[in-house]
């Protein structure tokens, strides 16, 4: 018995010393509000320019309160993921420093288990009495790959937890904290959603019946026969093929530039069959973004005229800090001698616009040919699909030849271009965005997404393509 004792106290304070680590959060968190004040461009665009000023001024004063009452390391990476989310600014984010992860991939199973199964755990009291009965007991993941139980656990930071109810054997075990519930200062409940990283990030909640809602993104169910209708299995893989002697359709799951050279030869090897077909379906669901050489191979396929214009614009908030990174990682992405020029040049440029931000312009492109056929081009689109997919969506609004199906996109067009800002005492990064991205339909997207012309949310996802093949072929 003596010898179970001293294990027992062993693992709890090894958890302590990994999960618990003090640290002075307050001197943390006044350090990344300077850092956002000073260099972000989302911060500059939405609290400066729109004057927002009463409203951050109110949100830091909590934040500030509350970060003198943390002495724990993950609870003040907590408290930052707070603080940030006053900006709508999907591109700014927490992630750890490589120090932090002692495993290279999800294949090292072992040392994923050790190094999470060293946090601590929350045990529901045996006797409990449910304090908010439409928020509490157990919720089930959307895909069906973990469950939570909720139940309320007041300390300085949240009102509620939701503990994993059922252990997956890797990230998580039975008892550790997924979900924190607070209220804002508006009384409506937020949630600090934990990834199985740990990565931290706030979102608002909406329980809709049996249905809970965190953000736009992740979805809980109070039975477990509902996660099954919501699973997809969306491919990885660039993809071409022929549905049928009318539709033809490309799978595009990546628009970063390492894949520039792969999308071109895709539509290159498929635009005879393209070109025989009335119809064609271009899925970019799950789509996170790259850049904006990727898309060009695919603009011939949905623009009906040889000369557009760009849908988006960039304007970059030129502070000294980030005038330096430009200047110190300028020839990082240069290929070629021009390149290097051309940054060189560019670089020069920044200096006469320190202090503000940089005038903008909507360009003008001209295609070397575009395709008559196909007539109809369907794009389908997801909530993870964002960034520079988003503007895919845009330029085929240049045409009339597409129709956009699916749901509302991920909603990251608003900023963007973004360098690390180490926070060495917590062992993490903040990105801190450098440019405002400026659309010529001067709508909001961020964190909004763009509205398919064809909803289908209320269709199971695994049955959009024949929806969208069924929908072109009818008429």
């Amino acid at each position: 018995m003596k010898n179970i004792l001293v294990l027992l106290l062993f693992l709890h304070f090894n958890s302590l010393t990994n999960f618990g680590q003090s640290c002075n959060c307050h001197d943390v968190v006044i350090s990344i509000e300077k850092e956002l004040e000073t260099n972000s461009a989302s911060f500059q665009h939405q609290i400066v320019i729109n004057e927002q000023f009463e409203y951050y001024k109110a949100h830091v004063k909590l934040i500030n309160k509350l970060s003198k009452k943390i002495t724990s390391k993950k609870d003040c990476i907590g408290l930052v993921a707070r603080l940030i989310a006053i900006i709508r600014d999907n591109h700014l984010f927490i992630d750890y420093l490589e120090s932090e992860i002692p495993y290279e991939s999800i294949t090292d199973t072992a040392l994923i288990r050790d190094h999470y199964s060293k946090e601590p755990i929350i045990l529901k009291p045996i006797k409990y009495v449910p304090k908010h009965n439409e928020l509490e007991g157990i919720w089930f993941f959307q895909d069906g790959s973990f469950s939570v139980d909720i139940f309320q656990h007041k300390t300085k930071l949240h009102d509620f937890v939701g503990t994993i109810s059922q252990s997956d054997g890797l990230f998580w075990l039975e008892g550790q904290v997924k979900l924190e519930f607070f209220y804002d200062s508006k009384n409506e409940l937020q949630c600090l959603y934990w990834r199985n990283t740990r990565r931290p990030q706030q979102f608002a909640v909406r329980i809709n019946g049996t249905t809970l809602e965190i953000g736009r993104l992740f979805k809980f169910y109070r039975d477990t026969l509902n996660t099954t209708e919501n699973t997809n299995s969306i491919s990885d893989s660039f993809e071409f093929k022929e549905l049928s002697s009318k539709t033809t359709y490309l799978r595009i799951p990546s628009f970063m530039l390492d894949y520039e050279n792969t999308i071109d030869s895709l539509v290159h090897s498929s635009i005879g069959s393209i070109q025989s077909h009335p119809f064609l379906i271009i899925d970019i669901r799950n789509n996170g973004g790259g850049g904006n050489a990727s898309i060009t191979p695919l603009l011939p396929l949905i623009l009906t005229k040889k000369e557009y214009t760009d849908p988006i614009s960039a304007s970059m908030w030129v502070s000294l800090d980030n005038y330096n990174w430009y200047d110190s990682t300028k020839y990082d992405y240069a290929d070629t001698y021009e390149d290097s020029l051309y940054e060189l040049a560019y670089v020069d440029t920044l200096k006469q616009y320190k202090g503000t931000f940089t005038p903008f312009e909507f360009e003008k492109g001209i295609l070397d040919t575009i395709y008559n056929y196909p007539k109809k081009v369907a794009i389908i689109c997801n909530r993870w699909s964002a960034s520079m997919t988003e503007s895919f969506i845009l330029y085929s609004r240049e045409g009339n030849k597409t129709k956009v199906y699916g749901e509302n996109t991920g909603g990251l067009l608003s900023y963007g271009d973004w360098r690390p800002y180490e926070v060495k005492d917590l062992g993490i990064w903040v990105s801190i965005t450098t440019l405002h991205i400026i659309n010529k339909y001067d709508l909001d997207f961020e964190k909004i997404g763009i509205t398919p012309d064809i909803n289908l949310q209320d269709q199971p996802e695994n049955s959009w393509i024949l929806y969208v093949q069924n929908d072109l072929e009818k008429n």
